[in-house]
């Protein structure tokens, strides 16, 4: 061990003439080296040591234990602080004349000024810090149990987590009220998000998918919350299994087959780690919380180290496998790891909002913002992805969440993937068990119908049109469906559909007439093109503002374009 001497040649020179006072080091030489010295030695001297601690009050030696006790025998500053008190900064004079350590205002300026403890700078993911530390040639001198309460009975500890750090205590599920369990449904959703989009394309706003796009896509999800797709979407793009061109969505093809392909547990695994080590700001999805990122030093922040900082204190506090309460694990941060996500400790220099527009500004907010994050993170990422149970205020890691917390292996169950069901009508039924890639596949070329699982589409003649759309021919279709037929043998009404679609065209170059519809902006024709039940009025777009319309159907589609409020002026 190199000893305090070290430590003491890097301590500020201000506090060096007060810590001579208080380890009653009368060095005189006017040599900085023989004090610095002189000093080490009586701060290395056991009863020297035991006579400082002897003159600590409870509480200051109650704060020194708290740093103790820390496997770092660390904290940072603005840990301690808000526990022991702020530890003022002087110059030379201002020591001289207030004597912090004997007159401190608080614990911690009582040990910092009597060098018990010192103050360094490190890095940590979220930013430089300042840490306040014991020097470890001083850590083990210490009469650290050593209290005026000697005499009283001990008390039962906590139960203690990773490290030393206070655990959660599990939870009885019985007297837990509206239990919901985690499951899989994130796999079965982000199929049809990239079935949806590889069919519509639809622009996007900001990277946001449009109202009106999220209410037509609403219904086909097995969780039709909107918080929740707009994670999914956040999700594809972290993933690279969708992209922007010509600002319309699209998936990116070779990824999106590449994750269709895997096994369910895999495309949870993927889904998950993609999310941890993603730079989705998740601050933005909180609910109640408007932030401004290119405001104060917001553009700064890195959403992956303060998810990685809050996986961390799940692991340190929770238990494994068993419920606790989600409060009680936002108390603990908020006592011991306010600042988990904020650069040395600063609650100041973001620009965050409430939904009313309130300034929330200062550790005050504390419970608006963290408090808000850390609800948002359990019960919506870690439940959506099926890593977290979520009931009233407690939640519980399943075995996905024990794995992705790292402490239990990752579930490898083999898919045994369900045949489609393809009925005579042209129904084809593809359960949650089918492949996903098939599902994916068949659902580009057909018209959606259930909005709950079973998956049901319908074999039709507008579905056969988007597929066309989408460059997918009539021979890979009837092939994909004879693939799956049981025995290879198509029900003969959909052999004869199939057929009648492929000779339905007589010519390869046909010249006829035909009604337009023309709008007025590009806008207002993706309003209508992508609204299925005006879309079947409609024939192959000329542009961004017109369209072939159906010449028998002009009336009809007349009447419910002005159900929509939109009216239609028919030209002679």
């Amino acid at each position: 061990m190199a000893g305090m001497l070290p430590i003491l040649k890097e301590t500020d020179p201000v506090l060096i003439p007060g810590l001579l006072r208080v380890w009653g080091v009368t060095e005189e030489s006017p040599d900085r080296d023989d004090r610095l010295k002189a000093l080490a030695a009586a701060m290395e001297d056991p009863a020297l040591v035991a006579r400082v601690w002897g003159g600590l009050s409870d509480d200051q030696r109650s704060a020194m234990q708290m740093i103790y006790h820390t496997p770092s025998r660390s904290l940072p500053a603005v840990h301690f602080e808000r526990v022991a008190g702020s530890i003022r900064r002087m110059g030379s004079e201002e020591v001289a004349r207030l004597n912090p350590a004997a007159h401190p205002k608080g614990a911690a300026e009582a040990l910092y000024y009597r060098g018990l403890i010192g103050l360094r700078r490190e890095n940590a993911d979220t930013g430089l810090r300042s840490v306040l530390f014991i020097p470890s040639p001083l850590a083990p001198l210490l009469p650290i149990n050593q209290t005026t309460y000697d005499h009283l009975e001990d008390e039962p500890l906590h139960a203690q987590g990773r490290e030393g750090a206070l655990a959660l205590e599990p939870l009885d599920e019985d007297e837990l009220d509206d239990v919901r369990s985690a499951d899989t449904s994130v796999v079965d959703d982000m199929t049809t998000l990239l079935a949806y989009l590889r069919i519509e394309m639809p622009p996007v706003e900001g990277g946001l998918l449009p109202a009106d796009v999220v209410q037509r896509l609403q219904p086909f999800l097995l969780v039709p919350d909107r918080d929740r797709l707009r994670f999914l979407v956040a999700l594809a793009y972290a993933a690279g299994l969708v992209g922007v061109d010509g600002g319309r969505i699209a998936p990116v093809q070779a990824e999106a087959r590449r994750w269709l392909s895997l096994s369910r547990p895999d495309q949870v695994r993927q889904l998950a780690e993609v999310w941890r080590g993603s730079a989705i700001l998740d601050m933005a999805h909180t609910p109640g919380l408007v932030i401004d990122a290119g405001a104060g030093s917001l553009h700064q922040y890195d959403p992956k180290a303060a998810r990685a900082a809050m996986l961390e204190l799940l692991r340190a506090h929770v238990p494994p496998g068993d419920w606790w309460s989600q409060s009680d694990f936002i108390s603990i941060v908020r006592e011991d790891n306010a600042d988990f996500q904020r650069p040395n400790g600063d609650f100041k220099s973001w620009y965050l909002q409430d939904a009313a527009g309130m300034v929330l500004d200062g550790i005050e907010h504390w419970d608006q913002v963290e408090g808000a994050l850390l609800e948002y993170l359990i019960g919506g990422p870690l439940h959506w992805l099926g890593l977290a149970d979520q009931a009233d205020d407690a939640a519980r890691f399943n075995a996905y969440g024990r794995a992705f917390m790292g402490s239990a292996a990752w579930p490898s169950r083999p898919d045994a993937p369900e045949t489609l069901e393809i009925q005579p009508d042209g129904v084809i039924i593809v359960t949650r068990k089918a492949s996903r890639m098939d599902r994916y596949t068949v659902a580009r070329f057909t018209s959606w119908l259930a909005d709950e699982e079973p998956f049901a589409y319908r074999l039709d003649s507008d579905g056969l049109e988007r597929a066309a759309g989408q460059g997918i021919t009539l021979e890979l279709i009837r092939k994909f469906l004879d693939r799956h037929a049981p025995g290879g043998q198509l029900p003969p009404a959909i052999i004869q559909f199939l057929d009648e679609w492929k000779h339905g065209a007589k010519a390869e170059v046909t010249l006829e007439q035909a009604l337009v519809l023309r709008t007025t902006s590009e806008g207002t024709l993706d309003q209508i093109f992508n609204d299925p039940d005006l879309r079947r009025f409609l024939g192959a777009r000329l542009g961004p503002t017109a369209v072939i319309a159906r010449a028998d159907q002009w009336q009809e589609m007349k009447l419910a374009l002005g159900d929509r409020g939109i009216r239609m002026e028919v030209l002679e």
